[in-house]
């Protein structure tokens, strides 16, 4: 299974984004701030991060560089919700449609999501 940690301060985004990734079959577990985030980052066992580029303090780049040292790919939200972007080792955020985020993060992971029978 594919465990995905969400970072997002805007409940309503939040909500749209969970739902859209539980119903393509992944593991999601939300929290509502860039605190929260790096404490469940740093105790879970993740295999992406989805997170706000920024707001309230801990910004989503430095949650980032958390992830990234331990091996976790980085999805960014922007404040936009149709657009979201991907941050590759190497790379800048291109913008994708919601629509598209269940294959981005099969992508990113190359494990298929799990679904329930």
């Amino acid at each position: 299974m594919t465990n995905i940690l969400l970072v997002e301060p805007n409940e309503a985004l939040r909500d749209i984004l969970w739902e859209t990734l539980e119903s393509a079959g992944y593991v999601v577990i939300s929290a509502q701030d860039f605190s929260e985030g790096k404490i469940l980052l740093e105790t879970g066992q993740w295999d992406v991060l989805l997170t706000a580029i920024s707001r309230d303090g801990i910004e989503g780049p430095q949650l980032a560089e958390s992830a990234s040292a331990l091996g976790i790919p980085t999805i960014f939200i922007a404040d936009n919700i149709v657009k979201i972007g991907i941050r590759h080792k190497a790379g800048s955020p291109h913008g994708y449609l919601l629509a598209d985020l269940a294959a981005r993060v099969r992508s990113i992971t190359r494990a298929p999501a799990s679904h329930a029978a």
